[in-house]
């Protein structure tokens, strides 16, 4: 549904704000804090979208592209959104686990830099390309030892937090110096590159790989949102089919922000016009006009409203929520 690119945006906006030029870094940096502060606004037309994972365990780490769980089904059966608090409530379930029984529930479980954790010991971890990258590309992993220690390297003789991998040729694989403790990765800083660039868990003693992470060309702090669906593979309907060998989940989900770069690339804000009074409400805030830029917000915010309204229609009747029967919480039970 996103209809409007950066360059279109560009030519919009050439006339509303004479100190930038079209090729100026500074405009495409001012469109993409513009279209950041929209995205957290509401749930815009074009900021959620309907995705489906064919999954295996109770753990799930959710694509780049999707930053937050609106609503969810497990094999085309609704269940309930639960944040990270949920497990910690008084008069709750408890901690949750993968095989706790608590019904068809999704709970929050955080981010993470992967979509799966260094298991066991005597691991370290290796980086590989799909394509050749720039002879001095590095890629930074900050990450626990085997020993439980923060590793700080010294790369050229200044002290730094992880250790700098030097991307390999293609077909070729780097790795960390040292062994890796289980969970222990937990940031990773990368740069722009040609291709994809993976990591791998790589087995010391049996030198077999695991798949990790899979980073985009655009990603350069890679993060991940995490959520947990106990006891998944019980849940009831819960079956294979030869569409999905595996349990299929369902999700809407609000999009995560990610930045655009060359003139074609698609903003996330599907409204031209609330961009760019976005736009020209940062610029207002930047030269101390906060009256006036509190007038653009306004009017960019009202631009959203009436598309969203428009995208709706009144056609669609709103049906009422309630927390299933059979999961903890507040929930009415027919006793009959």
């Amino acid at each position: 549904m996103n209809r409007v690119t950066l360059g279109s945006l560009k030519v919009s906006l050439n006339n509303r704000l004479a100190n930038y030029c079209n090729d100026d870094a500074r405009l495409t940096d001012l469109i993409n804090r513009a279209c950041e502060r929209l995205l957290y606004e509401m749930k815009s037309v074009g900021t959620f979208s309907r995705y489906r994972v064919c999954v295996n365990n109770a753990c799930i780490t959710w694509p780049r592209q999707i930053e937050t769980i609106e609503a969810y089904a497990v094999c085309g059966r609704p269940g309930t959104v639960r944040n990270g608090w949920y497990e910690f409530l008084e008069n709750g379930p408890g901690v949750q686990s993968a095989t706790s029984c608590n019904g068809n529930q999704l709970i929050d479980a955080g981010e993470s830099v992967s979509f799966e954790n260094i298991i066991g010991t005597g691991k370290k971890i290796a980086v590989s390309v799909d394509v050749t990258e720039d002879a001095a590309a590095t890629i930074l992993l900050q990450y626990y030892d085997s020993s439980g220690q923060w590793v700080r390297t010294q790369p050229g003789g200044t002290w730094i937090d992880g250790e700098e991998i030097t991307l390999p040729a293609t077909g070729a694989f780097a790795y960390t110096s040292l062994e890796v403790m289980p969970n222990g990765l937990t940031r990773v800083i990368k740069p722009v590159t040609n291709g994809i660039v993976r990591l791998w868990e790589y087995d010391v003693a049996t030198t077999n790989l695991r798949a990790l992470a899979v980073y985009e060309p655009s990603e350069t702090i890679p993060v991940y949102r995490r959520s947990t669906i106990p006891n998944l593979p019980q849940i009831p309907c819960c079956t294979r089919t030869e569409e999905c060998d595996k349990i299929s989940v369902e999700v809407i989900g609000k999009i995560r922000f990610i930045p655009v770069a060359v003139d074609n690339d698609f903003l996330c804000i599907s409204h031209q016009d609330a961009v760019r009074l976005a736009c020209q409400a940062i610029h207002k805030e930047e030269s101390d006009m906060v009256d006036d830029a509190a007038k653009y917000w306004m009017l960019a915010n009202r631009c959203m409203m009436k598309q969203l309204e428009h995208w709706l229609g009144h056609g669609a009747v709103q049906p009422m929520r309630m927390v299933g029967a059979n999961t903890w919480g507040g929930h009415i039970r027919s006793l009959r």
